[in-house]
C-alpha cells in the first residue's frame, strides 16, 4: 500500500508540475502578444508622421515596414512556442498521467478529461474560426506590408531586410500549420 501511497504522490507532483508549466507558458504567450501588438500599433503610427509633420521617404518606409513585419514574426513565433511547449504538457498530461490515474485508483475512465471537454464544447468552433481569422488577417497584413517594401526600396540593406521579413513570414505560416497539426494530435481539434 505504501507503494502505491509513493506513485500516487508521485503522478500528483507531475500533475501539478503539468499545470504550472501550461499556465506559465500560456502566461507568456498573452504577454508576448500583448507587447507585440502594442509595437505593431505603435510602429504603424509612427511610419505615418515624423516629428517634422513630414511624411517618410519610400526607402525609409520599406525599412520600417519591414522591420514591423520582423517583429511581428518574431512575436508569432515566439507564442507558436509557447503554445507548443503547453501543448506538449497538454499531451502529457491525456497520454500519460491520465492513465496511471485510472489505473491506480481503479478508476472506468481517465480523470483528466480537460482536452476531451475543450473538443466537444460548443467554444471550440468560436475560438478555432477566431484564431484562424486572426492567423490569415495577420499574414494578409504582414504579405501587404511586404510587398509594399518590396517595390519602395531603393537601396540594398532595404531589399536585404525586405527578404529577411519574408523568410520569417514563411516561417509564421509554417509554425502555424505545424501547431494546428500538433493541436489535432494532442487531441484539441
Amino acid at each position: 500500500m505504501v507503494e502505491k501511497d509513493m506513485e500516487f504522490q508521485v503522478i500528483l507532483k507531475e500533475l501539478d508540475h503539468a499545470d504550472r508549466q501550461i499556465a506559465s507558458y500560456l502566461d507568456l504567450q498573452m504577454k508576448i502578444l500583448g507587447f507585440v501588438f502594442a509595437f505593431l500599433g505603435t510602429s504603424v503610427g509612427l511610419t505615418l508622421v515624423t516629428e517634422s509633420g513630414k511624411a517618410l521617404q519610400p526607402d525609409s518606409l520599406a525599412k520600417l515596414l519591414a522591420i514591423i513585419s520582423a517583429v511581428g514574426s518574431f512575436g508569432i513565433l515566439q507564442s507558436s512556442i509557447n503554445y507548443g511547449i503547453a501543448l506538449s504538457y497538454m499531451h502529457n498530461k491525456a497520454k500519460y498521467i491520465a492513465p496511471r490515474l485510472q489505473r491506480l485508483l481503479g478508476l472506468a475512465e481517465p480523470p483528466l478529461v480537460a482536452i476531451k471537454a475543450f473538443r466537444e464544447s460548443p467554444a471550440n468552433f468560436p475560438v478555432l474560426f477566431a484564431t484562424s481569422v486572426l492567423g490569415f488577417g495577420i499574414a494578409g497584413l504582414n504579405s501587404g506590408i511586404l510587398w509594399f517594401a518590396w517595390h519602395s526600396f531603393e537601396s540594398v540593406a532595404t531589399m536585404c531586410l525586405a527578404a529577411f521579413a519574408t523568410i520569417l513570414l514563411v516561417c509564421v505560416v509554417a509554425a502555424q500549420l505545424m501547431t494546428a497539426r500538433a493541436m489535432k494530435g494532442v487531441g484539441v481539434l
